[in-house]
């Protein structure tokens, strides 16, 4: 099983803590923004992510984007410049 990074649990609000640390450390160093790989990803059953259920749904940590299973953004997420 998959063991979320230390002290961010897998959830909405530990996402949100995760996505707050890695812009304050970017903003700290002078980066200008964050570039979040496919955070629009949301996983859909059949998509064969997992390799264990090739044809089924996959697992618990198939929606590892910026939205929830229904689509709706993470509202915790913020950018503030």
């Amino acid at each position: 099983a998959a063991t979320p990074c230390s002290g961010y649990p897998a959830s909405p609000v530990g996402q949100a803590n995760f996505f707050n640390a890695v812009k304050t450390a970017i903003q700290n160093a002078g980066g200008a923004g964050v570039f979040w790989w496919e955070p629009t990803w949301v996983g859909t059953p059949g998509n064969g992510w997992d390799p264990a259920d090739i044809n089924g749904t996959g697992s618990g940590w198939d929606n590892q984007a910026v939205f929830d299973f229904n689509f709706r953004f993470n509202p915790n997420i913020s950018w503030n410049p």
